[in-house]
């Protein structure tokens, strides 16, 4: 995909009529309501269903209501032709490659983070083989898929976006990274350690999404972080157990183990992280040289622009006139031809 298309996508007109910092900040606003009206929606309608799949069943609706929303809002308020495409979910080439590298990209962080805490032997690891677990290790992995991409669409999709043409790309960043550690608090065994860790994997996701100009990298990026950790390595994950095949206690100390929040509450995190950011911009350089720049946009005035009315009526009088033959003639006569002289010689006929 050009970025000459992606611009086509993002709209020029809609309900605004233009595409000012004030109206990006109104469409964030609109954005981030339905963001937490859509969670409430999803809530209320998923709150019958008394299954071991409820959590998948919550996350799948509000994944739906959200796209829904934001499809709709791309198309009144900022006038694209394809708003889910615009937003970064676009069928491009070599988006699978995107995704991929996200999931390997977000495993080895894990594993990087994961390995020193193995090594001081302060986790006591488990195997469950079961059918039981291998069908719980499947629903896990859907549902880690569901939920990464719902955090992704809501703290990286429309609003974010919007956000980002109202205040640019850092100040949204940080912003939407606050908020994304915020909306963690209140997750079990949390604590300020862990959000803020959560903000600095906030700021990485972004910065995903930046060096690319769509979702794939950060959702996978996202994806493979949490199911490494969850189900590949059996901790919890922001608090939350997914473990199934595989799980592991951590013992002490906490501040090594991250204790029951899980490793991203441990001391190690935020180096982490912070490589992570680092890692993040160097596999994502090409990506960011073909995708990562808006178009430049030429100044001036348009070179489309009608001829003046004097003009036009001037070459549709001469249109109207039957051209006249003109007959070019030479522009002045020829001279006269003198002819030659016969040629005299000194010896008569005969002699020489």
């Amino acid at each position: 995909m050009t970025l000459q298309t992606q611009d086509r996508m993002r709209g020029s007109g809609g309900l605004f009529g233009g595409q000012t910092r004030g109206s990006a900040a109104v469409r964030f606003v609109f954005g981030t309501v339905w963001v937490f009206a859509s969670q409430i929606i999803a809530v209320m309608a998923t709150s019958n269903i008394d299954t071991s799949a409820h959590e998948l069943f919550f996350r799948t609706f509000w994944l739906a209501l959200l796209l829904l929303g934001f499809w709709g809002m791309g198309r009144v308020l900022d006038g694209q032709e394809s708003p889910i495409k615009a937003m970064g979910l676009m069928r491009r080439e070599g988006f699978s490659k995107e995704l991929a590298l996200g999931v390997a990209t977000g495993w080895g962080l894990i594993t990087v983070l994961v390995l020193p805490i193995m090594l001081s032997g302060r986790l006591d690891l488990s195997f469950w083989w079961s059918p039981r677990s291998i069908l719980l290790t499947v629903n896990n992995l859907i549902l880690l898929a569901v939920a990464a991409l719902v955090e992704e669409v809501a703290f990286r999709g429309y609003a974010f976006q919007r956000l980002r043409d109202a205040v640019g790309p850092t100040v949204a960043t940080l912003l939407l990274a606050a908020v994304f550690g915020l909306v963690h608090l209140n997750n079990p065994h949390g604590g300020w350690p862990a959000v803020f860790v959560t903000m600095l994997a906030g700021i990485m996701l972004s910065v995903a999404y930046l060096q690319t100009r769509s979702l794939w990298m950060a959702w996978g990026l996202h994806f493979g972080w949490n199911a490494s950790m969850g189900v590949l390595f059996g901790l919890p994950v922001s608090g939350l157990d997914f473990s199934s095949v595989v799980q592991a206690r951590p013992g002490l100390p906490f501040w090594l183990t991250g204790g029951l929040y899980g490793p991203e509450a441990s001391v190690l995190a935020p180096f982490v992280v912070l490589a992570g950011i680092a890692v993040v911009v160097r596999v994502t350089r090409d990506l960011n040289w073909k995708y990562g720049f808006d178009p430049i946009v030429a100044g001036g005035y348009p070179m489309d622009a009608p001829p003046p009315p004097q003009h036009a009526a001037m070459e549709a009088e001469a249109a109207a006139k039957q051209a006249a033959l003109i007959q070019i003639l030479p522009a002045s006569a020829p001279l006269p031809v003198t002819p030659r002289p016969t040629e005299q010689t000194d010896f008569p006929s005969g002699e020489k």
